[in-house]
This record gives C-alpha cells, structure tokens and sequence, in this order.
C-alpha cells in the first residue's frame, strides 16, 4: 500500500517549525499500525499535489490554520481533485481543515461556529449504523481539537457519523473511499501544551484553562489511527452494522 500525505498547514511560524510538519505527523500516527506501508508527504499548501497518474492507494489531507473560505489558488485545485476521487471512489481521508474542504468541495457548508472557538478536547458521539472499520461497539471518542470554524452543512450522500451539540458534524463517511472527522489524532499532548503556551493570550483564559483540564484527560487518538489504517486498507465496501 502506498498512501499520500498532503499537508494543507501554512504555517511556518518559529513555533511550527519546532515539530514535524503535519504531513509528518499523520505518517507519525499510522506507521505503528501499517509499518510495511509506503508513506509520501506532498506540500499542498504550496501547490503540490500528486499526479493525477499517481500510485497512491489512499490520501490523507491534513489540519491547516487556513480557512477553507479562503479559496486560494491551492484550495481550489484540492477540491477539484477531491471531488475527481469521490466520483471515481477513491480512499480519500480528512482531518479539520481536510474534514472541512472535503465537505464544501462536494456541496456543504463550513463556517464559524456558533458557540465560537473549540479548543483542548472533543468527544464525537457516534451515531449507527457504522462503517466496517470502526467496532461496532464504538460510542464515542476524544480527540484534541482546535477550531474556530466547523462544517455547519454536510453534503448531500455523505453520511454524518457523529457529533456533539457543539460541532453535530463532527465526522462524515461514504461508502468505502471517503472518511474524515473535525478533530486531531495526530497532533500530541505534549503538542497541544505547547500550542497552549506558545498562544494562550489568544483566546479568552477561561477557555485555555479549561483546554488545560481536559488534555489531561484519557485520548482515543491512537486508536482512531487504527481506524483510518483500517479505512485505507479497506478492500470492500463497508457493511453498516
């Protein structure tokens, strides 16, 4: 299996240059679950983006501090491909800004949330039947989160897995090639910390502290890229259970 990285991020603070990039860090997070795999990390925050020949089994697209409603040139070449992979049913994964332009490249809606930034931890309450990848048994999970603006309108044929009554779009699934959720497995509690530290003053106290409490909390990130492993390598169509 080969599978493709694109790192949306443009960061290049002095902060983000600290840590791999997020490209680096999705690749970080499947490589214990699928150590033969062959992993490919493309710039497309800079434009880079595999040929559309390319090998690539499955794409990942990751987080970004961009904002999908920004449209840029980058942006827009991302969702035409995007929409070209779910006509063709081709395995194509999102995470926040991924989860984000995957939905408004097939017709949804992304924009701030209403009850304003989300920031520490999420727990998406998951709502059945679910995809062959995730246990059956599956309530809920957590992960890291930091967003300001969320999916408010999923697009037609996509089927919303889950949620909260902040985020009710929190992840979305069709068929067998598309799975992406608002949240971060990839990113570290040490990661998140940091992030804390280094812009904190940004958002209101109350709000970072309570960041704070919850990244003390159990995660499921480690299990969750157990499920996009399991996604990518998914060679049937999902059964709903």
């Amino acid at each position: 299996m080969h599978i493709a990285v694109l790192n949306a991020n443009v960061d290049r603070s002095r902060f983000a240059q600290g840590w791999p990039d997020d490209a680096q860090k999705v690749i970080a997070g499947l490589q214990p679950h699928r150590p033969g795999w062959r992993y490919s990390a493309w710039q497309a925050c800079d434009g880079e983006l595999p040929p559309t020949d390319d090998d690539a089994d499955g794409w990942v697209i990751t987080g970004s501090i961009a904002s999908v409603n920004d449209e840029a040139p980058w942006m827009l070449a991302l969702e035409e491909r995007i929409r070209q992979r779910h006509a063709q049913r081709q395995p194509t994964a999102g995470l926040c800004f991924g989860h984000q332009l995957v939905a408004k490249a097939l017709g949804g809606r992304v924009g701030n949330s209403p009850d304003g930034w989300r920031l520490g931890v999420a727990t998406t309450s998951l709502q059945p039947p679910l995809p062959a990848w995730m246990p059956p048994q599956q309530g809920a999970f957590r992960l890291h989160a930091v967003h300001e603006e969320q999916v408010l309108e999923a697009p037609a044929g996509v089927q919303v897995l889950g949620g909260d009554s902040h985020t009710p779009v929190a992840a979305m699934a069709a068929g067998q090639h598309l799975f992406t959720t608002q949240y971060h497995p990839e990113l570290s509690g040490p990661f998140m910390q940091a992030l804390l530290d280094a812009f904190g003053s940004a958002w209101p106290a109350a709000l970072v502290a309570r960041a704070r409490q919850e990244l003390a909390g159990p995660m499921d990130a480690e299990a969750f890229m157990g499920w996009l492993a399991a996604f990518l390598d998914n060679p049937l169509p999902p059964e709903p259970r």
